[in-house]
């Protein structure tokens, strides 16, 4: 679910302006369905992930940043035959032969990589890339990296697709386990307006414009596990552009923005602080609540997710006196 990010590379490219977008990789996050289903050439003829039989395959297509870190996170990344340019985590995937882009691949690649499993996202960002496999008559699995539920499931349908079973299984527990710490430590607790940003019109200096989350997708579905709200009240656009009135409008109790670009953009930390006290009316910043978060767990929605949302947690909701229950390892 890589989706938005393709879409604000586009815009970033036409305007050439400086950027903290979340890199093109954060794609996934536009959408919003959820569903798990194995695809044997055809898609909706093979059998769902519940009762997907194991199989062992060796040669794997991944058309998405998120698969491809799910992939080495199950333990077959050796596996990975092919993967789109924007696939570069861990760090061994830069090394995958590549298919072309994100919602662009190259058919004939795929083709001449004589793939027995290619992974595609469920979403609707994929509709044409399914579809066009399916003619090709090429062994596929379509999985959900729009949701936590579905991004902790795909850790078993991938594990059972490259023979790995109990390692999925495995890893979806202890990911399970880890959300539901988060929701025990959250409960009863005062849920904070939050403005999640994932980018912006300029790095540093007066703020400008910003891009945040709206109300659906897949930031929503971390905030709200994190013990949040969001502070941007509308379902669309889902990932609208706010001007330095709007923030100064909506004036979350908190800010979260998240920019892994940092270091490559010679930026510091201090920097996007100063830029967001160009905005002094905002609550937020009154109370040092604005969070810079520089690493780049937050912008591929896989596995590493499950931290996102853990981070968040301690952020919004720091222990009580005497309350110091863990909610598991933070980035």
């Amino acid at each position: 679910m890589d989706a938005v990010a393709v879409a604000v590379a586009r815009r970033r490219r036409r305007r050439l302006m400086p950027t903290l977008l979340v890199t093109v990789v954060v794609a996934s996050f536009v959408l919003s369905a959820l569903g798990r289903q194995w695809v044997a050439g055809c898609e909706g003829t093979g059998s769902t992930a519940a009762g997907a039989q194991t199989t062992n395959a060796q040669r794997i297509v991944s058309l998405a940043p998120s698969i491809t870190e799910t992939l080495f996170t199950v333990g077959c990344g050796k596996r990975v035959a092919g993967a789109t340019r924007y696939c570069n985590y861990p760090a061994a995937a830069k090394r995958i032969p590549r298919v072309g882009g994100y919602i662009d691949p190259s058919y004939e690649r795929i083709a001449g990589l004589k793939p027995d499993l290619v992974v595609a996202l469920r979403g609707p960002e994929h509709k044409r890339v399914r579809a066009y496999l399916q003619r090709m008559r090429l062994p596929m699995l379509s999985v959900d990296h729009e949701s936590l539920a579905g991004i902790v499931t795909s850790l078993e349908q991938l594990g059972r697709a490259c023979g790995a079973p109990a390692r999925g299984e495995q890893l979806a527990r202890e990911a399970r386990a880890r959300l539901r710490k988060v929701a025990q430590h959250i409960r009863n607790r005062k849920r904070p307006r939050v403005l999640i940003v994932f980018g912006r019109a300029t790095v540093a200096g007066p703020m400008r414009e910003v891009y945040v989350a709206g109300r659906k997708g897949l930031y929503d579905d971390v905030l709200r596990r994190a013990g949040g709200t969001n502070a941007f009240p509308r379902d669309v656009p889902a990932y609208p552009k706010l001007s330095a009135e709007g923030i100064a409008a909506l004036d979350p109790d908190l800010i979260v923005e998240l920019a892994p670009e940092l270091e490559r953009k010679g930026v510091t930390h201090a920097q996007l602080l100063d830029s967001w006290r160009t905005i002094p009316s905002l609550r937020a910043v009154k109370n040092n609540a604005v969070h810079i978060l520089p690493g780049a767990y937050g912008e591929v929605p896989g596995p590493r997710f499950v931290d996102l949302v853990v981070h968040l947690s301690g952020l919004l909701h720091p222990p009580r006196t005497g309350d110091r229950a863990k909610t598991g390892k933070t980035p």
